[in-house]
């Protein structure tokens, strides 16, 4: 883990990360806030970033080339997936690509961009809203999203469930 930059509010913790790694910021740099405003999801989707989620995005610089790397949001999900069991015995069923699902509800999602060049993979962005204590979800997302904190009436300490989740996202890529 090289830094870890914490924000208050930010329009996206992804947005961030990537122009950061286009000024060549070194792999195992995280950008992490309270609030996204605009936290978004697969295909420009909106996800709903209030207080109360875990908002981060980690930086990979992979020597795989892009073909080696198929499938990494796929990994990212099953290393949330692993994450997620560890700190709270709720074991998610992973949506491919790039959500962990309770039941029929959006627990996490993930979304990886990047950059290649010559051939090579420049850098991964591997962006991830997890549903940590929110108590509550606006009405158009009550029936579809659930928190960590609604399934086990716990409250999960920000910090201690990002590093369990760094520990095993930084797993995915050399």
């Amino acid at each position: 883990m090289q830094e870890i930059v914490r924000l208050r509010s930010t329009g996206s913790v992804l947005d961030d990360l990537r122009e950061m790694a286009k000024k060549g910021a070194p792999a195992g740099t995280c950008v992490v806030s309270r609030v996204q405003r605009a936290g978004r999801g697969q295909h420009g989707r909106g996800f709903h970033s209030a207080k109360g989620g875990l908002y981060f995005a980690l930086l990979f610089r992979p020597s795989a080339l892009p073909d080696e790397l198929l499938g990494f949001t796929a990994r990212a999900g099953e290393a949330m997936r692993r994450a997620v069991r560890e700190m709270s015995g709720i074991d998610p069923a992973v949506k491919p690509p790039n959500d962990l699902l309770f039941g029929a509800r959006k627990l996490c999602g993930i979304l990886c961009e990047g950059s290649a060049q010559g051939g090579r993979q420049e850098y991964i962005a591997c962006g991830v809203g997890l549903n940590l204590n929110q108590t509550s979800f606006p009405p158009e997302l009550a029936d579809i999203a659930v928190s960590l904190r609604m399934l086990t009436g716990q409250y999960y300490a920000p910090r201690p469930a990002l590093l369990l989740a760094l520990r095993y996202l930084s797993e995915l890529c050399p």
